[in-house]
């Protein structure tokens, strides 16, 4: 692996804005347009999208170096070249929760971030193979089922109206704590895969949309559908891999980490797709 990528670049993605990345029509679904989905029904973001979205921003910011940033994410004409950067699928951190102690001494808290145990397993993997790239650093990370990070945990709560009991409480490690203390819904819940699944479909907005004829202010035919959103203040966790390449260096050091705004999924014009990145750091090994 090493002989492949030398730098590698974690990063956050916390929504800004309702976000709609939408994976296509799927007769299985109750929407027309769910949200990209991992195989077993979380939210995600394809890396596809992520690096669409990533190539869309450089080539309007840096419109006068786009030889470089064409070289780094491949050109839009030719396939003749692979793009010298690979890009993670964005995994689900946190989706806001709304939330009710029922404990004798109840948490003031009422929102808290939840995610699935299979989901933080996938980030551990992803954290092993930053690892195998900078052996030299040390991302302390560990999570177990059924537990609540933070502050003021409660053991016994109503998560989207959905009964949760048990709950350990444990203090969140370094790899948490720099967007969890950003943030005010603060404690993280990481539930067993069938109650995260419950509780991560209640958070989903679904929205009815319309095209309307504007001569007879009338729907279309055919001009209603419904598009599936994640909440303002969703978090998700991605990385960068870099080839050992110079063209690839000289971009990470001129650019890369300047990305802090992006526009993903689209939306932009009704005011939603707006991601904020948090960079875990500015340049790992």
């Amino acid at each position: 692996m090493n002989k492949i990528y030398n730098r590698v670049y974690p990063f956050f993605i916390k929504a800004v804005t309702n976000l709609h990345v939408g994976s296509g029509g799927n007769i299985e679904s109750e929407v027309d347009l769910p949200f990209q989905k991992d195989e077993i029904g979380f939210p995600t973001i394809y890396a596809s999208s992520l690096k669409g979205a990533m190539k869309s921003y450089f080539l309007k910011e840096f419109e006068d170096d786009k030889l470089l940033i064409y070289k780094v994410f491949g050109d839009d004409e030719s396939g003749d070249e692979a793009s010298k950067i690979s890009i993670l699928d964005a995994l689900l951190l946190g989706i806001p929760a709304r939330g009710i102690s029922l404990d004798s001494t109840p948490s003031p808290n009422i929102w808290y971030y939840v995610t699935s145990y299979s989901t933080m397993k996938k980030i551990k993997s992803y954290l092993d193979l930053i690892g195998s790239i900078c052996s030299d650093v040390d991302l302390n990370f560990d999570v177990n089922e059924n537990t609540c990070y933070g502050n003021n945990c409660p053991t016994h709560l109503l998560l989207n109206e959905i009964e949760v009991d048990n709950l350990r409480a444990e203090q969140p490690n370094s790899f948490f704590y720099q967007i969890l203390s950003d943030n005010q819904i603060t404690p993280l819940i990481v539930l067993d895969d069938l109650t995260a699944m419950n509780v991560i479909s209640r958070s989903l907005l679904r929205v009815r949309r319309i095209k309307i004829n504007r001569e007879t202010k009338t729907v279309v035919t055919g001009g209603l559908w419904s598009e599936e959103y994640v909440p303002i203040n969703t978090v998700l966790f991605s990385a960068i891999l870099l080839k050992n390449d110079k063209v690839a260096c000289d971009f990470s050091n001129k650019y890369l980490t300047k990305a802090d705004y992006l526009i993903v999924g689209g939306k932009e014009t009704i005011g939603k797709g707006v991601v904020k990145l948090i960079w875990l750091s500015t340049q790992i090994c």
